[in-house]
């Protein structure tokens, strides 16, 4: 191959019907659960008007299942961004030889290559770092409303 050839990975069906099936069931669950966040939210007001503190502590519980339910996405993303981050740094190009991708995509090589595997590897930073400041974010309002509770 010489050097002002192109290389391209063709698209898969499998993947692409699989990232479609994904954004849809993403939506519904989005839109379906809308609903049901009305309702909490309809409660806790009603709560809200009667006893403040128990309100706010009733939120910040349903936040901790949230940070829970979030990190155990999050982390998961963020190992498998770690695992494509080396396949990318140790094979040197974009895609992966072994990825499979939805649509027809360019092979990189090189300088875009190495961008993209330190890209990776601060994303999967980022998405394992997220969660535990929320869960630091969390802990914190927590020994608040126990502090206020405890005075009230």
């Amino acid at each position: 191959m010489n050097g002002l050839e192109e290389e391209f990975v063709a698209g898969n069906r499998a993947t692409r019907t699989k990232l479609f099936v994904l954004l849809g069931l993403g939506l519904f669950l989005w839109l379906g659960f809308a609903p049901f966040f009305d309702l909490i939210n309809s409660h806790n007001e009603t709560l809200a008007k009667t006893n403040p503190l128990e309100a706010l502590k009733n939120q910040n519980d349903l936040f901790l299942v949230m940070i829970i339910v979030f990190a155990v996405l999050f982390w998961g993303l963020a190992l498998n961004f770690l695992r494509m981050g080396i396949k990318v740094q140790r094979s040197g190009r974009w895609p992966p030889p072994d990825m499979r991708v939805a649509f027809r995509a360019k092979v990189h090589r090189g300088r875009y290559a190495r961008g993209m595997s330190i890209l990776l590897f601060v994303a999967a930073g980022g998405l394992f770092l997220k969660p535990l400041l929320d869960l630091y974010a969390w802990y914190t309002v927590h020994q608040s409303i126990l502090s206020l509770l405890s005075n009230h």
